[in-house]
């Protein structure tokens, strides 16, 4: 790896083997993260979260209604974001 400054920029000069290591990894993280921004735009039901909790509906209900997991209600339904399972987990 040689680093060149030319008007007041760095210039990475990498050798093939180097070039095509940087790429995979730029590829790999930006596959991880764009996985990872989709599943923060899924959105459950009572059921389905149910289900990804591994509780059964009574407790999810326990849980809406408690206000400890935040929810929209469109009409008698109620719809949970992941941003907010995962927020109820403590990740951010």
């Amino acid at each position: 790896m040689i680093v060149d400054f030319q008007n007041g920029q760095a210039i990475l000069r990498l050798s093939e083997p180097q070039e095509q290591r940087m790429i995979q990894a730029a590829a790999v993280a930006y596959a991880k993260e764009k996985a990872e921004q989709e599943a923060l735009q899924q959105v459950y039901t009572i059921t389905t979260l149910a289900k990804r909790l591994g509780c059964g509906k009574t407790k999810t209900y326990e849980l809406i209604n408690a206000g400890v997991i935040r929810h929209q209600l469109v009409g008698n339904k109620a719809f949970i974001t992941e941003r907010a399972v995962r927020e109820w987990f403590g990740d951010k």
